[in-house]
Order: C-alpha cells, then structure tokens, then sequence
C-alpha cells in the first residue's frame, strides 16, 4: 500500500501545482487515502475507479466543485447519498460493478444528479 499512497501523495502535489480540474486515480487498488485530500476544492472530475473502496472517501464530499464522480469497479456498499446530493453542482455519478443493496439503489433513484448503476442510469 506504501506506493499507493506515494503515487496518490504525487498525484496531488502535482495536481495542487497546476491547480488541475481533473483527478485521476484509477486502477490503483487504493483503499486509504492521504488526510489532505480535501485541499483538491477546485477539482471537477474525480476519477477513483477501479480501486478497492468500500465506501465514499470522505473527503469527497469536501469537493464543492465537483461535477462527475467515478467510482465503477469497486466494492462500494455504503454510500452516504444525502451527502452527495449537498454538493451543488454534481452532475453525474457512475457506480457501475458495485455490490450496491436495493435500498441503496432506491435511495439513488431520487438524486438530482445521474446515476449509471450497470447499465442503467437513474436521474
């Protein structure tokens, strides 16, 4: 994990440097995440797919400006939708091959932003 975190540790020096909109860190494998991720403000497209993640970072809901969020290919099984849906001007969310519950996916079918949930999306 040490070179998850130095590649993510990287990735946001570098990403805070050029004030970056885009973030990616996919397929990783990544499961923790450096406790100053939420100075990325400026951030509008966060991309944490394929990695191991089992719920949300929290420092996601930090983002006010973030507009996609991807999170396909996970182990997400718990979310915290209200929390999402604070963030102002989250357009489209992509949980696709995510264990998500019924309840969850209830929860996502009265979001204000998109949801892909395999190969359905939900607004």
């Amino acid at each position: 994990m040490a070179s998850g975190t130095a590649l993510v540790a990287r990735r946001l020096r570098d990403a805070q440097e050029t004030q970056c909109l885009e973030l990616d860190l996919s397929g990783n494998k990544l499961n923790q995440f450096p406790a100053d991720m939420h100075v990325m403000q400026g951030i509008q497209v966060l991309n944490l797919s394929g990695n191991d993640l089992e719920s949300v970072p929290p420092f996601v809901y930090s983002l006010p400006n973030l507009q996609e969020l991807h999170l396909q290919n996970n182990c997400l099984m718990g979310i915290e939708v209200s929390r999402l849906e604070d963030i102002d001007g989250l357009g489209h969310v992509n949980l696709q091959n995510n264990p998500i519950s019924d309840d969850l996916k209830s929860q996502l079918q009265s979001c204000k932003f998109t949801v892909l949930l395999g190969n359905d999306a939900v607004s």
